[in-house]
């Protein structure tokens, strides 16, 4: 057998087949890679598949989806990833570009031309640092200021649709957990990168 019919074979094996005979068609649906099949104490495989990935991208775009909604709704002209930056500036007004981009995960280049247009929206202004001309500022305007309080107020209804059958001692073990997943995946974004 030739080296590309055995990776070929390898690849593939992977897969279930249809199960009709004769019939070598693969079923996509059916595909589990090997790396997500658990093992039980005996090492066989249950073909359970953890599905966190694709349940937080999940829960990511429902959510936007909602939040987006409730914001045109107030007649709030931002946008949730928009919102995630703000979110920042209520914590502390004034900050360099770089910490906003780490405090966001947003890309230098993609977090430019979003203050850009919440500049131009009247949200924020950029303002050299007195000690290091290098540096640009990002500090809230009175408009951002006056959104704060409406913002929160959908952030909480946000909350409450997360959590809603969550008893409090669930709501911390998710939270933490939420964290401890973040944590890993910014480990290992700083090796890759």
């Amino acid at each position: 057998m030739s080296r590309q019919n055995k990776r070929s074979t390898a690849r593939d094996s992977s897969f279930k087949t249809s199960g009709e005979a004769g019939d070598e068609r693969l079923e996509a649906s059916t595909y589990v890679p090997i790396s997500l099949r658990s093992r039980t104490t005996s090492g066989a495989s249950d073909l359970k598949i953890n599905q966190a990935g694709f349940l937080m991208a999940k829960i990511h775009q429902t959510s936007s989806r909602i939040f987006s909604r409730m914001l045109r709704d107030e007649n709030i002209e931002i946008n949730p990833a928009q919102g995630r930056i703000l979110f920042v500036l209520w914590q502390t007004d004034g900050v360099p570009i770089q910490e906003l981009a780490k405090q966001t995960s947003l890309r230098k280049s993609t977090l430019t031309s979003m203050l850009d247009r919440l500049e131009d929206a009247g949200y924020i202004r950029r303002v050299a640092s007195k000690t290091d001309r290098r540096k640009i500022l990002i500090w809230r305007t009175q408009k951002d200021k006056d959104l704060q309080q409406q913002y929160d107020h959908i952030s909480d209804k946000m909350g409450k649709i997360y959590y809603n059958g969550f008893n409090s001692q669930q709501m911390q073990r998710f939270d933490d957990d939420l964290r401890h997943i973040l944590h890993n995946l910014e480990s290992t974004e700083e090796q890759l990168f």
